[in-house]
């Protein structure tokens, strides 16, 4: 049994820039299932605008992602 190749998405350099911005925070781990749930829900749609990349990299992340806890250490103004 053949495996199918994927869809390929393409992104404008803008569009790549937002995805790209959402995923840093996230590990390692997180980015790569992140980027491949942006491109399982980017894919078969015949035109992809700037906002639907936004709104459905921010709801993806808001839904199944935790970013990383930021230490803060005790200081002289904590």
């Amino acid at each position: 049994m053949t495996e199918q190749p994927s869809a390929i998405v393409a992104l404008s350099d803008e569009q790549i820039t937002t995805v790209m911005q959402l995923a840093r925070p996230l590990s390692p781990d997180q980015r790569s299932m992140f980027l491949e749930m942006v491109a399982a829900k980017l894919n078969g749609r015949r035109e992809i605008g700037d906002g639907v990349v936004s709104r459905i990299c921010r709801t993806l992340v808001r839904e199944y992602f935790d970013p990383p806890h930021e230490h803060v250490a005790g200081g002289k103004y904590a």
